[in-house]
């Protein structure tokens, strides 16, 4: 029974004010529901105030930075795009996004010792910086196998799901 106390003890440490985060969906559903059928606004600040539960006892500021700073970046680039991200190399990796992120583990798992030896060759020569050469060999090799993959596994898929719903369509 102790060892249950406190493994439950350390899952409320791990997600502090769980609780108050369901208030935080209620009252988002409330005010949902009150701007359809009345056609108020409310304001946005009032979704965050039960969110101080959530950041009081160990709250995690960094995760609140990270969610805000990416919303920020969407609203931005939805409002004016900027050439800083909405270029031909983000359009190529959001065109390859999928098989990037299905075939990423694949170079990992099989280069994992030579990436060890090659950090460990280029730390002395190169301090920490070593992490990038590596990273970088990461990153390209996960960029050729997911060029191989869209090219010829997904987008021939993609084409015959499409025949299929247009044979479905017309039967």
């Amino acid at each position: 029974m102790k060892e249950f106390n406190s493994a439950l003890i350390q899952k409320e440490r791990l997600l502090p004010g769980i609780h108050g985060l369901r208030g935080v969906t209620a009252l988002g559903i409330v005010l949902f529901h009150l701007h359809h059928l009345t056609g108020i606004n409310p304001p946005a600040a009032l979704m965050f105030l039960d969110l101080r539960k959530f950041l009081k006892n160990d709250g995690r500021w960094d995760i609140v930075a990270w969610g805000l700073s990416l919303a920020a970046l969407c609203i931005w680039q939805s409002l004016r795009p900027s050439f800083a991200i909405a270029n031909k190399p983000f359009e190529y990796l959001g065109e390859q996004s999928f098989s990037i992120y299905l075939i990423h583990p694949t170079p990992i798992t099989f280069l994992k010792d030579y990436l060890i030896r090659s950090y460990d060759a280029l730390l002395p020569h190169l301090g920490t910086y070593a992490f990038f050469v590596c990273a970088a060999l990461i990153i390209g090799t996960t960029l050729i196998f997911a060029e191989f993959t869209y090219k010829f596994i997904e987008v021939p898929g993609i084409r015959l799901g499409r025949q299929l719903i247009a044979g479905s369509a017309q039967t």
